[in-house]
């Protein structure tokens, strides 16, 4: 199949079946609206995946799907991508699907829109903790964190140092529940300089020896100040 997915349209010119998604007349043509359906959610890559597992042309043949088929079937997509195509696989089997009459895939997302979530956990990570999330989670746009739940936050997070790992977790979160606050300029804590980076360790040497001072940081992954604000008793 073609990566683009025929592109274009899905039509409704075949109107409706009794209670379920409208069958688009270019599926009767031979386009896959099946597919046409799920890159609006998905790449291209991973659309042709499914469709290659499934087997599906029309939009009709999504009505086959059930839990434990999509499971089965999005197993092996990252975490974002996989809960995006469950949910948009079974909006279909329960007649609740939204078809879009323009279909936009975000296959032909530019470089600039793919680091929207990117940007905005950077905000609060380093840029190499950062990447480990988005590689993780497979998200391109802000919009796709709103899939993040706890559970899939905690699993992405594991293994980030303790402070790190909270505050991606709290900025993850927030995302999910539309409470975050997005800056329209992005500052990483990639780009701090030396002299902020030993803000918590001058902090921490008041009190203990530099070697212990370095063993908490080590631990902790503080870079400054208000990054103990995490940290709780």
């Amino acid at each position: 199949m073609d990566a683009s997915v025929n592109g274009g349209a899905v039509s409704n010119e075949g109107g409706n079946t009794a209670g379920r998604t409208p069958v688009s007349s270019d599926s009767r043509r031979g386009t896959n609206a099946a597919a046409q359906y799920l890159v609006q959610f998905l790449s291209a890559e991973d659309t042709e995946r499914l469709i290659s597992k499934l087997g599906a042309v029309t939009l009709e043949d999504l009505h086959y799907v059930d839990r434990d088929m999509a499971s089965t079937v999005t197993f092996g997509l990252k975490l974002i991508p996989r809960k995006k195509a469950m949910d948009a696989l079974l909006k279909v089997a329960e007649n609740t699907a939204e078809v879009s009459t323009t279909v936009t895939s975000p296959a032909v997302a530019s470089s600039a829109v793919r680091v929207s979530a990117a940007q905005y956990l950077a905000q609060f990570l380093s840029a190499e903790d950062t990447e480990s999330l988005i590689s993780k989670l497979g998200a391109v746009t802000l919009e796709d964190l709103h899939y993040v739940d706890r559970d899939m936050a905690s699993t992405v997070t594991f293994g980030l140092k303790l402070i790190p790992r909270k505050k991606a977790m709290d900025a993850l979160l927030k995302v999910a529940e539309n409470t975050a606050e997005v800056s329209t300029t992005v500052t990483s804590p990639a780009v701090a300089s030396s002299a902020v980076r030993v803000s918590a360790a001058q902090y921490l040497v008041q009190f203990l020896s530099a070697e212990d001072t370095e063993s908490l940081n080590s631990k902790l992954g503080a870079v400054t100040l208000e990054d103990l604000h995490y940290f709780n008793l």
